[in-house]
């Protein structure tokens, strides 16, 4: 996930994982809940291929974004609100913070990012070098 700032809006951004194997992750698709009348997408739920082959696989379910994150919806502000919470856990910690990195490699074993987290919540939303630099050094 993503925010793309803008002065005071945003565009929540929703990557998602390949279907294939081919990035060394297992499979994985998203299906998205989204209010037609405003585009908005309202949650998106993730499943898991059991093997990165295909054959004979079953899609298990991963998370739900809303259930996960405690969050109504994938909009700019809602995200703006989870890398916020994101920020505070400088450790990373929280069940959110950890769900976000348990999710982030599909298949693999579960790591901490530890010391990186603070740098890495930085690029959720700063993508410049120079906003980058001034989130992760904090002045420095």
């Amino acid at each position: 996930m993503a925010l793309l700032r803008s002065g005071d809006a945003g565009v929540p951004v929703k990557v998602v994982a390949s279907v294939t194997a081919v990035t060394g992750n297992l499979p994985s698709f998203t299906v998205g809940q989204v209010q037609t009348k405003n585009a908005t997408l309202m949650d998106y739920t993730v499943f898991v291929a059991t093997n990165p082959s295909g054959v004979g696989t079953k899609w298990d379910f991963e998370y739900r974004f809303g259930e996960t994150y405690h969050e109504a919806s994938f909009t700019a502000k809602s995200l703006d609100e989870l890398i916020k919470r994101f920020s505070a856990d400088a450790a990373g910690k929280s069940a959110e913070s950890k769900a976000y990195q348990k999710h982030y490699f599909k298949g693999a074993p579960f790591s901490e990012l530890g010391p990186f987290w603070s740098g890495y919540v930085c690029t959720l939303n700063h993508t410049t070098s120079a906003e980058y630099k001034a989130c992760a050094c904090k002045g420095k």
